[in-house]
């Protein structure tokens, strides 16, 4: 699963734990309303998961928090434990959250209390539509509606529809034109863009040997449920990351893991990542407009691509200078040698590094609540994660940090 889902471990076996009827966990008490007088409103409160890695496999926690702020806390002694790696799907103030388990094709259900606590609910197996796994990255399960939500499957090319509201599958249909039989992998960018009732993705290819010099850019109907056209980018490989601009232009660019294969093998392995742009209204890339990824960061190993505030964007480019010497890719991809560059959507040129936000590995991703970007920090020892949203207008800020990897966070109210 490339960046996002690419770990140094093995993932093992696992299956979610059960919870007894409607007990819940308890995190902290809320005051109750005085008497005769207007509730306040709730205060936010977000569902936060890790996953922590070791030699005897991996571990996994929900934590319910009230801010994603630098000086949040977590009391780890009250977190919903899980076995295995985790994702986190929901929509945000809907009171619940599910969670997709490693190994096994299933996602769970979770109301959160009025005491702030789990309430477990139903598990739903999408094991008849062919899916052997459900932690994956968040924004391949996208929510379309209440009752409604798609699994976007890359392995069978497919996306399955269920219903979070009552746990049912309610259907599926095929994504036909996608895979390339030169390049067998296929993998999807892992936060596509919705465009009304549209929802645009990328799509990478590869072989066990190379990236394919292409992309395909995947067009959906979430109200009729069909996919609407499937385009080739035939100037651009390993598209990974999007970002849509105010007058609905969209941008993708390179992924950082090709940014690094180009860089480690050359031109035989990975094409020189790029970013292309689909106009307003398009489902295909734009003739026009082509730029080299290095051209921006002064002739950088440069890749991905995360929204800034207004019509701006980030870019994460290669610090020669605190690589080890002979470095290898696992060097490359691992080194804590990739810097955030500035930019502006739609320039040739120009973007300007950041402070504020310390070099970090190639991977960690990013994570979208609210419609905002808050890209992972990973440490080192992949112990800790640090978030940080580049949306705000002074520059990135250090916000929540939190044991292990997150993969999800959403705002249950």
């Amino acid at each position: 699963m490339r960046e996002f889902l690419a770990l140094p471990c093995l993932l093992l076996s696992c299956a979610l734990a059960a919870c007894a009827g409607d007990e819940e966990t308890l995190l902290a008490p809320l005051a109750e309303a005085a008497p005769l007088e207007p509730a306040p409103p709730a205060e936010p409160l977000y569902a936060v998961t890790g996953t922590s890695f070791g030699p005897e496999g991996n571990s996994s926690y929900v934590a319910l928090v009230s801010s994603l702020a630098p000086d949040t806390r977590i009391d780890y002694r009250r977190v919903l434990e899980l076995p295995g790696g985790t994702s986190l799907f929901g929509s945000d103030r809907d009171g619940f959250f599910a969670v997709g388990a490693e190994e096994q094709p299933t996602i769970t259900r979770f109301d959160v209390g009025d005491a702030g606590g789990f309430l477990q609910r139903d598990t739903l197996s999408l094991a008849p539509y062919g899916l052997g796994y459900m932690w994956r990255d968040p924004g391949l399960v996208p929510f379309i509606a209440a009752d409604k939500a798609y699994v976007i499957d890359a392995q069978t090319a497919s996306v399955v529809i269920w219903n979070p509201a009552a746990m049912v599958l309610t259907g599926s249909f095929a994504i036909d034109g996608v895979l390339d039989p030169a390049f067998p992998d296929t993998a999807f960018e892992p936060d596509p863009t919705r465009r009304g009732d549209q929802l645009l993705i990328a799509a990478t290819h590869s072989s066990e040997t190379a990236s394919a010099p292409f992309s395909s850019l995947v067009v959906l109907d979430v109200q009729r449920d069909e996919v609407v056209s499937v385009a080739r980018e035939e100037r651009c490989g390993g598209l990974w990351n999007s970002v849509q601009a105010a007058n609905g232009d969209i941008y993708y660019a390179t992924g950082a893991w090709d940014a690094a294969q180009h860089r480690a093998y050359g031109e035989a392995v990975a094409a020189a990542p790029c970013v292309v742009r689909v106009k307003a209204g398009e489902t295909t890339f734009d003739p026009d407009f082509l730029v080299r990824a290095s051209e921006l960061t002064l002739g950088s190993a440069t890749g991905a691509l995360v929204a800034g505030p207004g019509d701006t964007a980030y870019v994460k480019a290669l610090d020669e200078s605190l690589l080890p010497p002979a470095a290898d890719f696992d060097a490359l991809w691992s080194a804590a040698a990739w810097r955030w560059w500035r930019l502006d959507l739609g320039t040739r040129a120009g973007a300007a590094p950041v402070d504020g936000i310390e070099p970090a590995s190639a991977g960690g991703g990013e994570l979208s609540v609210e419609g905002k970007a808050y890209v992972l920090n990973v440490a080192q020892d992949l112990a800790e994660t640090t978030l940080f949203d580049l949306s705000a207008a002074g520059g990135p800020q250090r916000m929540l940090t939190v044991r292990g990897w997150p993969y999800g966070i959403v705002r249950v109210r």
